[in-house]
């Protein structure tokens, strides 16, 4: 977690960066040196919001910061915007079993608190965060800026939707979903949940991307997760991806991916959980 606090700008253009986190029970009921893991997230978010805050000093165009928490479900802690610290340094804070933004928007946009739950969605969580940015494309001073996704995950994701490019929020009902959800007694973690995962991810980097345009590129930084050859290719442009096949036993890989993408799509369309590939 704690390499969120090394994002931080060298000089260049301005940057609206979104932090994606999770806001699973587990980061208060597992402990490090007598602290919840709860409490090194937000001591890392803390310092790498700080450092991008710190750079807008005298600056032409001004860094722009937003977090965005999920569980089961998915709520923007911090909208993207540059906030003011409160007394303590701080712009967040653990307490009373949530994450508890204590920092106040220059814009004044209204933030939000995230009790910590069941479940771990981040798939949603990352469409979510590759709206905002798509969004922040068209702001007033983003020509002066660059986009930055920073996902920072737990293990595997177990939960996904078949409808990757628009996952909906989780109600309860496991019709479209795939993996254990919350409150099953099913347990461990499905590829098809993590393909489907992925292919948001993708679709996230090429929404961003197209929005910015070619000069203004997304950068991705991922912690926690899945960094394989498969997950780094997945998050490639379709440009690298003809650059690097993945050919394995006369079978070229990026057809099946592509076969991947249509099969959830369509089974989406049709609101099926099951996803076959021939």
């Amino acid at each position: 977690l704690s390499s969120a606090a090394s994002v931080r700008q060298e000089g260049g253009p301005a940057h609206d960066v979104v932090f994606v986190v999770s806001t699973n029970r587990l980061l208060a009921d597992m402990t490090y040196g007598g602290r919840p893991q709860a409490g090194y997230l937000v001591d890392a978010l803390n310092s790498a919001i700080a450092r991008l805050m710190a750079e807008n000093d005298d600056a032409a165009a001004s860094t722009r910061v937003g977090v965005v928490g999920y569980d089961s479900q998915v709520a923007t802690l911090m909208p993207l915007d540059t906030y003011e610290p409160d007394a303590d340094g701080r712009y967040l804070a653990y307490e009373n079993g949530a994450l508890e933004v204590t920092a106040t928007a220059a814009s004044g946009a209204q933030t939000a608190s995230a009790p910590l739950g069941d479940g771990s969605y981040l798939q949603r969580a990352v469409s979510i965060a590759g709206s905002a940015l798509v969004d922040a494309a068209d702001d007033p001073g983003s020509d002066g800026r660059l986009p930055v996704l920073c996902v920072m995950g737990r293990s595997i994701p177990p939960m996904a939707s078949v409808d990757y490019a628009n996952p909906p929020a989780y109600d309860g009902d496991p019709t479209g979903y795939l993996g254990p959800l919350p409150g099953s007694r099913e347990n461990g973690y499905g590829t098809d949940a993590l393909l489907a995962t992925m292919l948001t991810m993708r679709d996230a980097v090429s929404r961003v991307n197209a929005a910015w345009g070619a000069d203004r590129e997304l950068t991705f930084f991922s912690t926690g997760l899945d960094t394989s050859d498969a997950a780094a290719y997945l998050l490639e442009t379709a440009h690298e991806q003809e650059h690097h096949p993945l050919v394995t036993s006369g079978i070229n890989l990026n057809d099946n991916l592509a076969a991947a993408a249509r099969a959830f799509e369509e089974a989406s369309a049709r609101g099926e959980k099951d996803v076959t590939l021939s």
